[in-house]
């Protein structure tokens, strides 16, 4: 199984959408609020269109639209945008199947070289230990940032109109 699979198998119990072995959008675009991805190959994505920009944009609309595009906000009006805000609980170690530990040593050495003092030293680091046979890991420093379209009854009514085009 290649790895973007077994890791969108492990983290995808998060809640947060399909987990991409690699974020970047391809063409480099920032992904905005009205965006419609689909998964790419080998754990990317890329934009099929923005539901929020003109029909006649050639970046947000790499394949053209449906016939008789309306964007989002000509057809239902002012939307109720939240964000950009943190996605709490996704900060630190996130991890399905793999087991992680902290270590911490030291030492204290009472030799002096050459006339120098004592010597010592402090380490520390960490370990992952699989528990079963695959399993993945999403390291955060901090939690991510997030921007979603509040209006969810009229995005749903505007999905169920468009969605045989």
């Amino acid at each position: 199984m290649p790895p973007w699979t077994t890791y969108q198998d492990h983290l995808i119990d998060l809640g947060r959408g399909l987990p991409l072995w690699d974020p970047t959008p391809k063409k480099s675009l920032e992904i905005i609020e009205g965006s419609v991805l689909y998964p790419g190959i080998e754990g990317t994505f890329s934009v099929l269109f923005n539901t929020r920009k003109s029909p006649d944009d050639p970046q947000w609309q790499p394949h053209g639209v449906p016939n008789g595009f309306l964007t989002l906000d000509e057809e239902c009006g002012p939307l109720t945008i939240d964000g950009p805000r943190e996605v709490l609980g996704l900060s630190g170690w996130n991890c399905r199947g793999v087991e992680w530990t902290r270590e911490v040593s030291g030492g204290l050495s009472l030799g002096s070289p050459a006339g120098a003092g004592p010597t010592v030293s402090a380490g520390g680091g960490f370990k992952l230990t699989c528990k079963k046979t695959s399993g993945a890991v999403l390291a955060l420093a901090h939690d991510p940032i997030s921007t979603y379209i509040e209006s969810s009854a009229r995005i749903a009514s505007y999905m169920t109109r468009h969605h045989e085009s």
